[in-house]
């Protein structure tokens, strides 16, 4: 059976951060806080209206979700940026190719009339 709004407790009294006691009465429970305060008055007592308690709780996974989704951003974004491997290229040895050495012709020396002048040079003079 759900409950309804009639009979639903209204505040809640929260001491150091947590949720103690939940009451339709709002004089009850600041009655309780003073009590609560007089013996121990280092701590931090409120009463505080259910419907701030929940527009809290609500803003709380908000955040959560917000923060779940930075992380899965960041996660994604490291796999993006982390350097990949290059993937290596299986190559077939290429068949040798037969190269055939051409060896250019010889050139003829040109003959030159050189020899004859030298040989008169060499015939002795007559006197």
């Amino acid at each position: 059976m759900r409950e309804s709004e009639f009979t639903k407790p209204k505040y809640t009294l929260i001491i150091n951060g947590e949720a103690k006691i939940t009451k339709k009465d709002f004089f009850e429970l600041n009655r309780l806080a003073k009590e609560y305060k007089e013996k121990h008055p280092q701590d931090d007592v409120k009463v505080v209206p259910n419907k701030e308690l929940d527009e809290a709780n609500i803003k709380l996974q908000r955040i959560d979700m917000l923060e779940n989704q930075v992380k899965e951003l960041e996660a994604s974004l490291a796999t993006k940026a982390a350097p990949k491997p290059e993937p290596k290229k299986e190559t077939k040895p290429a068949a040798k190719k037969e190269v055939k050495k051409v060896v250019p012709a010889k050139k003829p020396l040109k003959k030159t009339k050189a020899p004859a002048v030298k040989a008169k040079e060499k015939k002795p003079l007559k006197k």
